[in-house]
């Protein structure tokens, strides 16, 4: 096809994006812009080595501490936009030129890992994200830019730079790593560091840094692995973020978060600027991520007013003392509101259920996320959990945590008949009185958003036997046509993956026999990437042409004959003409006549 034809068609594909978009107002739009400047930063130092993760409605960000002053500082911020300084999360001496601190939440304990001046590794403990930070451990070296996974069976596993590459271990705890490292074989022919790992579709992704911090050569590599351990395979369009000459250079040292509609996912990382007061000056960047089947793409460098993060449909932090009017009680139990804890419900010593419930309803394609613990000693049957796809009393699902028997439980209650979906043990340690952050992805039937599809997770997370399937309601097998899918996630630990018959409808929270506390609560209408179809793209840059608009035929695209997709293909079925590719990502198939 000649170059013009081509050139018409991208032509084609974003004005019918632009169209699509004519509310809000171009004026109306809030935006941030590269590179990220914030008060109370380190003088002359910048924001270097940014760390950015989600807690309760709130994310927090840490950066390193120039080489001469001990303690790391620390910011929170409702949507990634609008950032408050909260002072330093720890002053111990032993932060002196802390590098790299990440922060993750386990059970009631936030843990820090840094390595001050790169020489070997700390872990500080801390029962808010704000600290104070304590020191919990000795050093116990692995050279520097330490960053930790958590499978979805509980087994914890950590990452840092070694001499030829970046390398990992299985940790015992989250205080304790023993074991041997072993190249990943995430390797950039030089000195490579800053490692981040993350699970998507069974597939193990890292990002990584290479060259050197003071180059303008700096910049991010990605791979993908069948195991947490490795071998991970770079990506084949590496490097994905690199920028030598103009506005942001040196470009490195990333950690990636999902953003506050639930779907979309965000690269943070820093720009070099020049040499500092004392060691290099950075400040912090942020990207969108774009995924293609298996693959993704980084939508930078930018240095131009980006469209600030998408925010959920519904969301609820529950800082007042009611509940207010977008909720409605029904069941058994005593509802009420603390702005310092959160909603809690005083439920009776019964098997009957306490329900709060949205008013708002999703579509049938959402994700919506719950903060949950209990506040009672647990009795036999008792449990606490979160309300999805709720139509009416008699049809609509439940994701239960059940202390007694140290399980989670995927129920769905469909005209007014209960069955179980599935169910997995929860880690041993699993301390239920502290908060636990439930997910649940549910893709309406006959789409699978921007992902392949997926089988049931057994006990564990885990593939389940054709046997456990059957026990779980047949929620093992493939899901039809006319069957939602949902996946159901415990602390990020994937527990479920599999059919059910819900679809839109209330979200909320619920308790029998055990007394609840309930945080921050949200939903989107978009699910697994579904949103990058339609979202704005920088310019210069490259639009993939899979993510054509998600409106409807002939008004947001048109195809002047009826294209078949590849009956194999998951992704968006019964739309243009699709093929895959040999990295797991597919490309769209545009013939002369099709448009």
């Amino acid at each position: 096809m000649r170059f013009g034809k081509w050139l018409a068609i991208a032509m084609l594909l974003l004005s019918a994006g632009a169209c699509s978009s004519a509310e809000p107002k171009p004026e109306s739009v809030r935006t941030w812009s590269n590179p990220v400047t914030l008060p109370d930063e380190w003088e002359e130092y910048g924001l270097g080595d940014p760390f950015i993760f989600a807690f309760n409605g709130y994310y927090y960000l840490y950066v390193s501490t120039w080489d001469t002053d001990a303690g790391i500082k620390v910011w929170s911020s409702p949507d990634l936009v609008d950032w408050t300084y909260r002072g330093l999360c720890t002053e111990d001496p032993v932060t002196t030129a802390a590098y790299a601190p990440e922060v993750r939440y386990w059970n009631g304990r936030f843990y820090m890992y840094t390595s001050p001046a790169g020489n070997g590794h700390y872990v500080l403990e801390s029962e808010s994200p704000v600290g104070p930070f304590r020191v919990a451990t000795d050093n116990f070296g692995r050279t520097i830019d330490a960053s930790t996974f958590v499978d979805d069976d509980g087994t914890w596993y950590f990452y840092y730079a070694g001499t030829g590459g970046i390398e990992a271990a299985r940790m015992n705890s989250p205080l304790s790593v023993t074991a041997p490292g072993s190249p990943t074989g995430a390797y950039m022919d030089g000195w490579t560091e800053g490692p981040t790992v993350f699970k998507r579709n069974e597939r193990y992704y890292m990002t990584y840094t290479g060259n050197h911090v003071f180059s303008n050569g700096y910049r991010i590599d990605a791979a993908v692995s069948e195991s947490p351990l490795g071998p991970f395979e770079p990506f084949e369009g590496n490097p994905v973020l690199i920028r030598t000459e103009g506005e942001t250079v040196g470009l490195g040292h990333n950690s990636l978060v999902t953003g506050p509609d639930l779907d979309s996912m965000y690269m943070i990382y820093h720009n070099l600027e020049g040499p500092g007061i004392v060691g290099p000056l950075r400040h912090m960047n942020m990207d969108r991520l774009f995924w293609n089947g298996e693959t993704f793409t980084v939508a930078g460098p930018t240095d131009t007013p980006q469209p600030a993060p998408a925010l959920p449909v519904f969301a609820d932090r529950f800082e007042r003392d009611s509940l207010g009017k977008s909720w409605i009680t029904s069941g058994t139990g005593e509802w009420s509101v603390d702005p310092g804890k959160g909603a809690g419900v005083r439920a009776p010593d019964s098997p009957d259920i306490a329900l709060l419930r949205t008013k708002s309803k999703t579509e049938p394609g959402y994700t919506a996320e719950f903060y949950v613990r209990s506040e009672s000693e647990a009795q036999a049957e008792s449990r606490v959990g979160a309300v999805f796809s709720y139509r009416d009393e008699q049809n609509y699902g439940t994701v239960w945590l059940i202390p007694e028997s140290g399980r989670m439980e995927l129920t769905e209650r469909s005209d007014g008949r209960e069955r179980l979906l599935g169910s997995a043990a929860l880690p041993a340690d699993f301390d239920y009185s502290q908060w636990h952050k439930i997910r649940i992805e549910h893709t309406a039937a006959g789409s699978t958003g921007n992902a392949r599809g997926v089988g049931n997770a057994g006990n564990d997370g885990r593939a389940g036997k054709a046997g456990e399937a059957e026990k779980a309601g047949d929620a093992g097998s493939a899901g039809s046509a006319g069957s939602a899918e949902i996946r159901v996630y415990i602390d990020e630990m994937r527990k479920f993956a599999g059919p059910a018959s819900t679809g839109g409808g209330a979200i909320g929270y619920a308790a029998a026999g055990l007394d609840g506390r309930f945080g921050y609560i949200a939903y989107s209408n978009d699910v697994n990437g579904s949103s990058d179809g339609r979202v704005y793209r920088p310019l210069p840059g490259q639009v993939q042409a899979v993510h054509y608009e998600n409106g409807k035929e002939g008004k947001a695209y048109h195809a002047v004959s009826k294209a078949t997709a590849d009956g194999k293909l998951p992704y968006r079925p019964g739309a243009l003409s699709l093929k895959s590719r040999e990295d797991g990502g597919y490309v769209l198939s545009v013939q002369e006549g099709i448009w």
